[in-house]
């Protein structure tokens, strides 16, 4: 490959050629010239890769044949127009290699970019996505396994009350297939913003299959107006609520469990549980569970994601209380 600065040297020499041969030399030098550029475009066509450069191969030819016809005639205003149209082909060309030269250039860095871009988009769909798969469907399988452990201790001391709870069981699979299949939308639509979405209501109806399902009972408080908590933010919220839930129902132990959700400037949730609590004392906020790498990951990754704010205080034997608040 010729470096660019002996490329830029050698069009510089080119063109000072032609134009001493046109104004000093006359049709002496303009014919070499010209014979010169003839057996390079004819050279260069059996080499080139695509139609184009063999098209502009043949005009540059045709032009040099032309400046050596003409330099054979006594008419020296023939020959330098014939040779002035090879010079400005020749400069034509120089420049044109070189805006492509530098096209190509700017389209590769372009590509470069928007390849790491896409990269990019892909990795954060598919954690998206992984989330939405753990905090969505995982929760729904979570669930029926802890429904199935409740009536395989019901069929084995009351049969009776095990075939109205599996009655009841199969409705509440219906109820869960249509959550799956809201999932299922939600992640074909790219998580769109669902805007019937009303908090309390769905937070009320998931506190009470949590109590069904796990035998723990959990009381439900909220105030203000739902309407002003967009359906985007009442999902992640919602989401907030049963992570929480389902971390009570696996590690605390608890008797029995407390949700508030409370719509004012901000939304407040809270949820408290009296088991065992976290394996540390006292309240913290977000970035200090973060720099202790404490604290559940899926509910601070929502909670950062949503512009809000953590508090998580574990009183070891006695319970936990998660607070979050969520900007409107």
């Amino acid at each position: 490959m010729i470096p660019a600065s002996w490329r830029k040297t050698l069009a510089v020499f080119r063109v000072g050629a032609a134009i001493y041969a046109l104004t000093v030399a006359s049709q002496a030098a303009g014919s070499a010239l010209a014979a010169m550029y003839l057996v390079l475009a004819a050279g260069a066509f059996w080499v080139a890769t695509t139609e184009w450069d063999r098209l502009e191969l043949i005009v540059l030819a045709a032009d040099a044949g032309f400046t050596l016809v003409a330099s054979a005639s006594d008419n020296f205003f023939l020959f330098a127009w014939c040779f002035g149209i090879l010079v400005a082909h020749i400069v034509i060309v120089t420049l044109h290699k070189r805006a492509i030269s530098r096209w190509a250039d700017l389209l590769n860095q372009k590509s470069v970019a928007y390849r790491a871009e896409t990269l990019a988009a892909r990795t954060v769909e598919r954690e998206r996505l992984a989330h939405e798969f753990h905090d969505g469907p995982m929760q729904l399988f979570t669930s029926f396994q802890m429904r199935l452990e409740v009536l395989h201790r019901l069929l084995e001391r009351d049969p009776a009350t095990a075939a109205t709870e599996l009655a009841e069981f199969q409705g509440a699979v219906g109820g869960q297939i249509a959550e799956m299949r809201e999932f299922m939308r939600r992640a074909r639509d790219g998580g769109a913003e669902d805007r019937d979405t009303d908090l309390f209501t769905a937070a009320e109806g998931l506190a009470r299959v949590f109590e069904r399902d796990t035998a723990i009972p959990v009381t439900f408080r909220h105030e203000g107006d739902p309407t002003r908590i967009g359906g985007k933010l009442a999902i992640e919220a919602l989401h907030i609520i049963r992570e929480a839930l389902h971390n009570i129902h696996k590690h605390a132990e608890a008797k029995s469990a407390s949700i508030s959700a409370i719509s004012g400037d901000e939304l407040s949730i809270q949820v408290e549980d009296d088991g065992r609590g976290f394996p540390f004392r006292g309240a913290y906020k977000l970035d200090e569970l973060d720099a202790m790498q404490l604290g559940p990951e899926s509910i601070k990754r929502r909670v950062k994601a949503l512009g809000g704010s953590l508090m998580l205080e574990s009183r070891p034997g006695q319970g936990s209380r998660l607070l979050v608040s969520l900007p409107l």
